[in-house]
């Protein structure tokens, strides 16, 4: 049988964004990496909470009162180095969220998205309100990259507004972000933006598939799933069978190309079989929590998945996705989770 040790990030954090269907507590994303599960929740009492009996269990650790929106390990770390995109900037961990260090000065005050460079852990990308900035020294400092991203809007409207950021892995120079207003694209890690597709439209997530650099998908306000075949140059949007068309998370089966995962406003958690081309949304066994803010797959077992729900905190399925269960932390808003 796995045995999943468990580590839970909780996190006191506020809504990033006016334009939102609901009010209370809410959930944003999930991160996945090989073998810890690490979630962060909305809720008074904050910190690092570690589990190693599947979720049957918690231990305290770390600060409290942690506004947070993102978070990023950093590789090889082995769980030691957290980046954490939070209200007041940028947070550092080098010893598991014991200890933190604020990284950013005055200018960044709202870190909605964190990202770590594949080849070059020094090299760091948040996404912000007022559009991208980059460090290129492990976060000790940090330069604004906003060239091409309509410089008349910057920081003034939507346009800038930038929720989501993928770094190509078949070409790691280039990088997509997800806008208010569409998909920018840059060819050298964030000197030069242009638009790049699906322009008006608010994108919420981009992410790329695990077996295939050519297939990306968007998640977007409103406007449901968009699927890529050639890197995000052209879209075809794909809602067959889903609830909602606000989407906030997409999450890959690691074993199977054609099982996708996906959430949002009153969508439950919906499955595709076919690589997207229609989902199934389940709620069974939800509570009646069925907007989903996170999706995380297990690496090694695929039926076995972690989803955060707005307002009803985290709940397991072992049965990819088809019947979930509370999983504890009731009255908590998850927001990472992480998978050791």
């Amino acid at each position: 049988m796995l045995i999943l040790k468990l580590i839970l990030l909780i996190l006191f954090v506020f809504n990033f964004s006016t334009k939102q269907h609901h009010s209370g507590r809410k959930i944003y994303a999930v991160v996945l990496i090989s073998g810890k599960l690490v979630v962060g929740v909305k809720n008074p009492i904050s910190g690092l909470f570690i589990s190693e009996d599947a979720g049957k269990t918690w231990e305290h650790r770390g600060w409290q009162n942690i506004k947070a929106n993102s978070m990023a390990i950093e590789p090889d770390s082995k769980g030691k180095v957290i980046y954490l995109a939070a209200g007041n900037g940028v947070l550092k961990s080098t010893d598991s969220g014991k200890t933190w260090r604020i990284m950013t000065d005055w200018r960044i005050t709202e870190v909605l998205k964190i990202i770590i460079h594949p080849e070059d852990k020094r090299k760091i990308f948040i996404a912000t309100p007022y559009g991208v900035f980059k460090s290129i020294d492990a976060g000790w400092n940090w330069e604004e990259k906003n060239r091409g991203i309509r410089p008349e809007e910057t920081g003034t409207t939507s346009s800038t507004f930038v929720s989501s950021i993928l770094i190509d892995r078949k070409n790691p120079r280039r990088i997509l972000i997800g806008t208010e207003n569409g998909i920018y694209e840059s060819l050298n890690e964030g000197e030069q933006w242009k638009e790049l597709a699906l322009i008006g439209i608010g994108i919420r997530t981009i992410v790329q598939s695990p077996h295939n650099p050519d297939v990306i998908f968007a998640g977007t306000e409103d406007n449901g799933i968009f699927r890529s075949n050639d890197g995000g140059r052209t879209w075809e949007k794909v809602n067959i069978g889903l609830k909602g068309l606000t989407i906030y998370t997409i999450a890959f089966d690691p074993t199977n190309s054609k099982i996708i995962y996906a959430g949002g406003y009153k969508t439950g958690v919906c499955r595709s079989n076919d690589e997207g081309k229609s989902w199934f949304c389940s709620e069974e066994g939800l509570n009646g929590f069925n907007s989903i803010h996170s999706i995380a797959v297990h690496p090694e077992n695929p039926n076995f998945i972690v989803a955060g729900t707005i307002d009803g905190g985290v709940y397991i399925s072992r049965d990819g996705g088809k019947t979930w269960k509370f999983s504890g932390l009731e009255g908590t808003l998850v927001w990472t989770v992480v998978i050791e």
